[in-house]
C-alpha cells in the first residue's frame, strides 16, 4: 500500500518522502534565509539604535551545513532512503542603509549538494549550483529611541537556483514580515511573524500503478513565524537562542516545520561580528529530525566620508584680557572686557557644546605623570586617575551616535591613553544621562552611548581588554538640576583609570 506522507524538518526544508515510487518536480530544499541582524541568526531585527544615521555598508558570508536535507523512507526499498546526505551553502549578503528608517539587501547562495550514495534516484556525486537570488528591505515604522521597535519586512526571491539539484522551486517567492524588538535592560527579544507566497511550491509525486497522486506538499502559502533573544555575557561576547516555524496554509500538522537554533556571537572590533552555532528540528505528528551548523562573518562599514567633515574648532582664551598701552598715546587703558562664552558649531538639531575660555583650558603641566608624558590639550587632560573632558561628548539627541564633534574630541582622548598605556590597568569609561525621560530607558541609553565610545575608541587602536562600559543612566548627576545648564552638565561621559 503506498504511503502518502510528506514530513518537513528545517526552515531549509529537509524534507522526508515516505511512499513507494515518485516523480519530484520544483523542490528547493534549502530556503534557509540568513539574518541581516547583528546579534540574531534566524530572524531579523526591527534596525533599534546600533545603526549610525546614515552611511552604513553591510556585508555578509554565512556557512551552512544542512545533514541530509532530501530522504525517502518506504519497507519496500532496498536502497539509501537518503536522498542527499547534505548540502553546504555559502550565502553571501551585502546591504545598505541610507538613513535610520531604511535598509535594503540582497543575497546570493551558493550550494554544493552531494548525494548520498546508492540513493533511491541514482544520482550520485557533489553537484555546485547557485540558489535563489534574494532581495530585502527593512523599513522601521517608529522612532528609535522608544523602547519597543516596530518595522515591516517586504522580501522576494527571483528563481535562478537549480532545480535540478533541489536548490529552486521555479517560483518568485513574495512575503512580508512584521518584526516587533524591544531590549529589557541588555537583554533583547525580536518576534517576526509574516506571510509568504511562492506559486510553484506543490511537489507531484508518480506511482507506477496509481499514476499521478495528488500532492501531499503544498507550500504556495506559508506562515512565517519566529522568535528569539540575545543576552551579552559582555561587550564582545552574547549567546542568541531562536525559534523558527512555518505552518503551510490549509494547515497540516505533518508538514509544520520547527527549527531552534542555539549560538554564540563575538564581536571582534567596532563594525566585525562573527557567529556559530546549530540547529536542531522537529516535526509535529510523525517526526523527522535532522540538524544544521552555521558559522558566519558580518561587517558593518560605516561611511568614511563623514569623517572627512572639520573636527571641533577650539577658540584659545586671550591669554591677557588687559591691552599693552600703546607708547606714544599715554592714554589711560580701557577697561579689561571678558570674552564672550564660544560655542562649538554643531549640525542642526544637536545641543550646542559650550567651551570654556577661561585659564583651566590651558595643559595642566604640574599633573604631568612624567617626562614625554602626553596630558592632553584642547578638548581633554589627564589629572591624576580621570581623563577630564574640557568640551563634552555629545551625542544625537535620544541615540548613542556620536556627533562629529565628540569624534573630534575621543581622537585627543585616545592619544593620551596611547601615551600613558603604562600606567593603567584599565579605564572605566562611564555613561551618564539627564533626568528626561524614565530611569530604566535613560540607564539603557548611557550604557549604548559608554558602548559608543568604546567602540570608537578601539577603532583608534586602543586595545579592547583596557576599556570596560558602565551605563548609570540619571542616578548621578554631577550638579543639581537648579543649575540652568544641568542638563547640558549632566549629559556626559567621564573616563577613570585603574592603575
Amino acid at each position: 500500500m503506498i504511503q502518502r506522507q510528506a514530513l518537513l524538518a528545517l526552515i531549509g526544508f529537509n524534507l522526508i518522502l515516505v511512499q513507494s515510487s515518485f516523480a519530484v518536480q520544483s523542490i528547493d530544499v534549502q530556503t534557509y534565509n540568513p539574518s541581516t541582524s547583528d546579534h540574531f541568526v534566524l530572524i531579523e531585527d526591527a534596525m533599534r539604535t546600533e545603526w549610525p544615521k546614515m552611511g552604513l555598508y553591510y556585508f555578509g558570508a554565512q556557512y551552512n551545513y544542512d545533514h541530509q536535507p532530501f530522504s525517502v523512507t518506504d519497507a519496500t526499498i532496498s536502497q539509501n532512503p537518503a536522498v542527499i546526505d547534505n548540502i553546504q551553502t555559502v550565502d553571501l549578503m551585502f546591504g545598505y542603509k541610507p538613513d535610520r528608517q531604511l535598509g535594503l539587501y540582497f543575497g546570493l547562495p551558493i550550494d554544493f549538494v552531494t548525494y548520498s550514495p546508492g540513493n533511491v534516484l541514482g544520482a550520485s556525486g557533489t553537484s555546485t549550483a547557485i540558489g535563489d537570488a534574494k532581495i530585502m528591505a527593512k523599513i522601521k515604522l517608529n522612532r528609535e529611541d522608544e523602547n519597543t521597535t516596530f518595522a515591516l519586512i517586504p522580501e522576494f526571491h527571483l528563481p535562478t537556483g537549480n532545480t535540478q539539484n533541489f536548490v529552486s522551486d521555479a517560483s518568485t517567492y513574495l512575503a512580508l514580515r512584521a518584526v516587533v524588538e524591544r531590549i529589557f535592560q541588555s537583554f533583547t527579544l525580536g518576534i517576526n511573524v509574516g506571510y509568504a507566497y511562492a506559486p510553484n511550491s506543490t511537489y507531484t509525486y508518480y506511482s507506477p500503478t496509481q499514476g499521478v497522486l495528488p500532492s501531499t506538499l503544498d507550500f504556495r502559502q506559508r506562515i512565517l513565524l519566529g522568535i528569539g533573544g540575545f543576552l551579552p555575557f559582555n561587550d564582545t561576547w552574547g549567546m542568541s537562542i531562536e525559534f523558527n516555524s512555518q505552518i503551510p496554509v490549509p494547515f497540516n500538522s505533518t508538514l509544520n516545520p520547527n527549527e531552534l537554533y542555539g549560538g554564540i556571537r563575538y564581536a571582534a572590533m567596532d563594525g566585525l561580528i562573527f557567529n556559530a552555532g546549530a540547529t536542531l528540528a522537529k516535526i509535529a505528528g510523525p517526526s523527522g529530525q535532522d540538524f544544521r551548523a552555521i558559522v558566519g562573518v558580518k561587517y558593518i562599514l560605516f561611511d568614511s566620508v563623514t569623517d572627512n567633515r572639520p573636527k571641533p574648532v577650539y577658540v584659545p582664551p586671550p591669554t591677557d584680557p588687559t591691552p599693552t598701552p600703546s607708547p606714544v598715546a599715554q592714554a589711560s587703558p580701557s577697561p579689561a572686557i571678558a570674552p564672550a562664552p564660544m560655542t562649538v558649531p554643531a549640525p542642526k538639531n544637536l545641543e550646542p557644546v559650550p567651551v570654556p575660555t577661561a585659564a583651566p583650558l590651558a595643559p595642566p603641566v604640574a599633573q604631568a605623570q612624567g617626562p614625554g608624558k602626553n596630558v592632553g590639550g584642547k578638548y581633554a587632560v589627564l589629572k591624576g586617575r580621570k581623563i577630564e573632558l574640557l568640551i563634552p561628548v555629545n551625542f544625537d539627541n535620544g541615540s548613542d551616535h556620536l556627533t562629529l564633534e565628540a569624534k573630534g574630541i575621543l581622537d585627543e582622548v585616545a592619544d593620551i591613553m596611547k601615551s600613558n598605556h603604562g600606567m593603567y590597568k584599565r579605564v572605566y569609561i562611564d555613561g551618564h544621562t539627564d533626568n528626561v525621560g524614565s530611569a530604566k530607558e535613560n540607564k539603557v541609553l548611557s550604557l549604548k552611548r559608554a558602548k559608543a565610545v568604546k567602540a570608537f575608541l578601539i577603532k583608534q587602536g586602543i586595545p579592547a581588554k583596557k576599556l570596560v562600559t558602565r551605563g548609570y543612566g540619571q542616578s548621578r548627576p554631577k550638579v543639581a538640576y537648579t543649575n540652568p545648564n544641568a542638563h547640558e552638565i549632566n549629559r556626559r561621559v567621564e573616563f577613570t583609570l585603574e592603575r
